[in-house]
């Protein structure tokens, strides 16, 4: 049981990181607002697909156990 919650704490801690990461450097990129929200809007819907796929490779790991 604690195997999965230090993995669970991992998952959470990469997303965050991987999040935090992605808008710090769109913010800080030299473009207009309106491209900067474009390219937000896109990397959110990149992260939250990675996330999600991360988040099943984990469930499948834990199924097989």
């Amino acid at each position: 049981m604690e195997n999965k919650n230090s993995v669970l704490k991992g998952v959470v801690v990469f997303s965050a990181g991987l999040v935090i990461g992605s808008v710090l450097a769109v913010l800080f990129a030299p473009k207009s607002g309106k491209e900067t929200r474009e390219q937000i809007k896109e990397l959110t819907v990149e992260t939250k697909d990675k996330i999600n796929d991360f988040i099943k490779k984990g469930e499948e790991l834990f199924s097989k156990k």
